[in-house]
């Protein structure tokens, strides 16, 4: 799996968002950095995720804490291996909050919200629900439920948890329409580990480098450079998972031009270094 825009789709006619529920075991589970238009909540409800990223801010997740995604912010997910984690991850409309919250393209929602936030414990207590209403085999009234539990959720999370921002956030991701810089994003996940800069890829593309800067941090919320460092810090996850390579071949396979860039980039992500997420994880 890449760095990628993540389409969802919602299937469930009677309630209004997506949910996956997340029952492993025994396994390394790792979600690799995506990003979608929906506000994405994800509730543990046993064990603990080793890091959960957003935008590079990464926390650990224990049992009974939940996550907020807004709209168009990278993410990912690390469950090392023999921790039975459960959960679920609730995928919430864009436009569903929009209809309800005045100016909400302004407003975004804090990312690790903690027992100190008020409202938090409302919140925990509702996602405890919806976890057990879709993991139960009683189905009675279950839609019902379901959306009732998605109305409350959201009414609190708008009054407890909004930050309000005096630019618009990612609003121009909400029309799904990603075109002009498709092609981009595939040439550079074809390329990554070739020697990429801005000018070496508008070239390709018959663009200046501002002109590139600018579609591309327009329609995916990032620089162009970022998303080439973490589609590389990716792919360098995989083999640090996988294999008992040296740090320095792995840097070079990820794409990176030397060691040491490997290192810095990926530290401000998982904060830990190469080595140790390695050694963490291949003896488990």
């Amino acid at each position: 799996m890449s760095f990628a825009h993540e389409m969802i789709n919602y299937t469930n006619e009677l309630v209004p968002v997506k949910w996956i529920i997340h029952d492993i075991e025994d396994m390394i589970d790792a979600v690799l950095p995506h990003w979608h238009t929906s506000i994405e909540i994800t509730f543990i409800y046993q064990g603990n995720v080793d890091i959960f990223t957003v935008n590079n801010n990464a926390c650990q997740i224990q049992s009974g804490d939940f996550v907020v995604v807004n709209s168009a912010e990278i993410h990912s997910a690390i469950s090392a291996k023999d921790k039975h984690v459960r959960g679920v991850t609730i995928l919430i409309p864009y436009d569903l909050f929009k209809k309800y919250i005045d100016e909400f393209e302004f407003s975004r929602f804090i990312n690790f919200p903690t027992d100190e936030h008020s409202g938090v414990k409302e919140i925990k207590v509702l996602l405890e629900k919806f976890y057990w209403l879709i993991t139960q085999d009683k189905k009675q009234f279950l839609a019902l439920q379901l959306i009732q539990i998605v109305y409350e959720l959201m009414y609190l999370m708008a009054k407890y948890l909004i930050i309000k921002e005096k630019i618009k956030i990612n609003y121009n991701l909400h029309n799904d329409n990603l075109g002009e810089v498709l092609p981009i994003i595939n040439y550079i996940k074809e390329n990554y580990q070739e020697p990429l800069t801005v000018k070496s890829i508008g070239e390709k593309f018959y663009l200046s480098e501002n002109a590139l800067s600018k579609s591309f941090k327009k329609n995916i919320g990032i620089s162009v450079m970022k998303y080439v460092q973490l589609l590389r810090v990716n792919q360098a996850q995989l083999l640090l998972l996988d294999s008992e390579k040296s740090i320095a071949t792995i840097s070079c396979l990820a794409g990176f031009p030397n060691e040491k860039s490997f290192r810095k980039i990926f530290e401000d992500v998982f904060h830990q270094t190469p080595k140790k997420y390695q050694l963490d994880h291949l003896k488990k």
